[in-house]
C-alpha cells in the first residue's frame, strides 16, 4: 500500500506540474497579445490628402501618427459639385495642384505648422496675398483683380482668390470665385498663378498653432500732391478686421495695430510709359522686401497695374453662366442685341431716345428681315434692384421709356427667356447687377447686329461696352461667322 501511495502521489505532483507549465505559457500568450492591441490602439491612422509624401511625427502625448497617403491627385476644382450660395462649401483642396511639394521626407521631423503650410500650400511655408476689396463693378472689377495676379506672380506669392456677388469682388462678397468665373481658365490664362480659395485660406489660419504674420499695404490714388510717395505706419486692428471680412481667421493673425505701408501714386502717375514704370516699381519696392507670410492688400481704383499679354484679357466666365448665354444666343439668331446703361445721362432726354430707338429697330427688322431684339439696360427689369449697383435714381422718365420701347418692341430680355429659370434659390443676385450682367455681356457678345445708345442717352464711358466690343471684334478677326457688325448706334438727331 505504501508502494501504491506513493505511486499515486508522484503522478498527482506530475499532473500539477503540467497544469502550472501551461498556466504560465497561457499567461504569455495573453500578456503579449494585450501588449500587441495596446500598441495598435495608440497608432492614430489618418488620411491628409494634400501632402504629397508620407509623414510620421510624434505628438506631445507619445503617440504616434501614421499619415496613410492617397496615390491619385485631388479631383479639379470644377468636377466638385459646389452650392454656388455658400463660399465655405467649396471644396476642402488647395486647387493647386501643379505644385510640387518641397518636403524632403528625409529631412528633421515637422511641425505641426509646417504640416499645415505642407497641406495648404505644398511647401513648409506659406506665402499669401489677398487683395481684400476691388473697387467698383466686374467689368472694371475683375481688372482690378488681374492687376492683383500680376503683382502676387512678380512677388512669388499664391494669390488668396476673393469671393464675389452683386456685380462686385472682395472678401465680403456672397459666392466663391468659380460661382462667377472658370477655373481652368484662370489656370490657362496665368499657368504660373498659385491661388487657393478664401474659405481655405481661412481654414489655414484656423489651423496653424502659431498666427500666421501678416503685413498690410494699401495703394491709394494722391490727388493733391503731383508726385507719389511712401509712408509706414500702423493701422487699427479691429477695424481691419471687420472692414476685411477675416474675422473667422486666426484670432490673432490681425493684431491690435498692425504694420502698413501706405502707397500714394498721384493722378498723372502712368501718364507716360516711363512714369508707369515708376510707380510700378514704387509698389514691387515696397512689398519685394515684406517677410510675412500674408501680405493683405487694398489697392484704390487704377488703371491695369503690371500689365501682361495675358493679364489684359478678361478673365472667362463660368461655364454654367457661358453655357446658359451661348444657349439664349443660339435660340435668338438671327436677333439684334442693344446695351442701353441709361445711369448718369440726362433723364429728360429718356423717353425721346426711346422713340429714337423704336424708329431705328423697326426699320433696321425689315431691312434685314429679322423678328428678334434682345436688350441690356441697367434699368431695374425685375421691379426690384436696378441692373448696375451704381444706378439708384430711376425716374419717371426712365420709366416711361422702357414702357414705350417695351409695348413697340416687345424685346427679348435675360427674365423672357427665362434665364438662370432654376436658380430661384440667388434671388438676391439675379435681381440686381451680378450673373444678370454677365449673362447680358455674352449674350450681346454673340449676337449677330449690336448697337448701344447715342451719348445724349447713355452714361458716356462704359468698360462693360468695351468688353463687348474688343471680343466681337476678335471674333470677327477670327472668322466667326454670324458677326455682322462690331458695334454701332442709333440716331439720336
Amino acid at each position: 500500500m505504501y508502494s501504491l501511495w506513493k505511486k499515486d502521489t508522484s503522478n498527482n505532483n506530475t499532473s500539477t506540474r503540467n497544469k502550472w507549465i501551461k498556466r504560465l505559457v497561457l499567461y504569455v500568450i495573453l500578456a503579449t497579445l494585450i501588449w500587441n492591441v495596446t500598441n495598435y490602439a495608440l497608432v492614430d491612422y489618418q488620411v491628409d490628402e494634400r501632402i504629397g509624401t508620407p509623414v510620421i511625427y510624434t505628438q506631445t502625448i507619445t503617440r504616434t501618427t501614421v499619415y496613410i497617403l492617397p496615390t491619385e491627385s485631388p479631383p479639379p476644382l470644377d468636377n466638385v459639385d459646389i452650392p454656388p450660395n455658400d463660399p465655405n462649401t467649396n471644396n476642402d483642396n488647395t486647387d493647386v495642384p501643379e505644385i510640387e511639394s518641397d518636403y524632403d521626407s528625409s529631412g528633421p521631423e515637422l511641425s505641426k505648422d509646417e504640416l499645415v503650410n505642407l497641406k495648404y500650400c505644398k511647401s513648409t511655408q506659406c506665402k499669401f496675398v489677398l487683395a481684400y476689396k476691388h473697387s467698383e463693378q466686374e467689368s472694371k472689377a475683375q481688372m482690378h483683380f488681374r492687376s492683383i495676379v500680376g503683382l502676387a506672380l512678380l512677388l512669388n506669392r499664391t494669390i488668396v482668390l476673393p469671393n464675389v456677388s452683386g456685380s462686385r469682388i472682395g472678401a465680403c462678397r456672397s459666392h466663391p470665385f468659380n460661382y462667377y468665373y472658370d477655373i481652368d481658365g484662370l489656370r490657362e490664362q496665368f499657368p504660373q498663378l498659385n491661388f487657393i480659395y478664401l474659405a481655405d485660406f481661412k481654414k489655414w489660419t484656423t489651423e496653424r498653432e502659431t498666427a500666421p504674420t501678416m503685413k498690410f499695404v494699401e495703394i491709394i490714388r494722391e490727388r493733391i500732391i503731383k508726385k507719389n510717395w511712401v509712408s509706414n505706419g500702423f493701422t487699427d486692428g479691429e477695424k481691419l478686421r471687420k472692414i476685411s471680412c477675416l474675422g473667422d481667421c486666426h484670432p490673432l493673425m490681425i493684431p491690435g495695430n498692425v504694420s502698413t505701408t501706405r502707397i500714394g501714386l498721384y493722378n498723372g502717375w502712368a501718364r507716360t510709359p516711363e512714369l508707369a514704370e515708376r510707380g510700378h516699381s514704387l509698389i514691387l519696392n515696397n512689398t519685394q522686401t515684406v517677410s510675412e507670410e500674408f501680405l493683405l492688400i487694398n489697392a484704390h481704383s487704377f488703371g491695369l497695374l503690371f500689365p501682361t499679354e495675358a493679364s489684359k484679357k478678361p478673365l472667362k466666365y463660368s461655364s454654367r453662366i457661358e453655357g446658359q448665354a451661348k444657349s439664349l444666343a443660339t435660340h435668338l439668331q438671327p436677333y439684334l442685341a442693344i446695351h442701353w446703361r441709361m445711369e448718369t445721362a440726362a433723364a429728360e432726354n429718356m423717353p425721346e431716345c426711346a422713340e429714337k430707338l423704336v424708329a431705328f429697330v423697326e426699320n433696321f427688322k425689315k431691312k434685314h428681315s429679322i423678328e428678334n431684339v434682345y436688350l441690356s439696360t441697367d434699368y431695374p427689369l425685375t421691379g426690384k434692384r436696378s441692373q448696375s449697383s451704381t444706378f439708384h435714381k430711376v425716374t419717371s422718365y426712365h420709366h416711361r421709356a422702357i414702357q414705350y420701347v417695351n409695348k413697340t418692341l416687345h424685346p427679348h430680355t435675360w427674365i423672357t427667356l427665362g434665364a438662370l429659370g432654376g436658380a430661384h434659390e440667388h434671388e438676391n443676385e439675379l435681381s440686381g447687377a451680378g450673373v444678370s450682367g454677365i449673362l447680358d455681356k455674352i449674350v450681346c457678345t454673340y449676337s449677330n447686329w449690336f448697337i448701344r445708345a447715342p451719348l445724349a442717352c447713355r452714361k458716356k464711358g462704359s468698360s462693360w461696352t468695351s468688353m463687348v466690343l474688343h471680343k466681337r471684334i476678335g471674333l470677327r478677326e477670327s472668322g466667326a461667322q454670324g458677326i455682322k457688325n462690331t458695334m454701332d448706334e442709333w440716331a439720336w438727331k
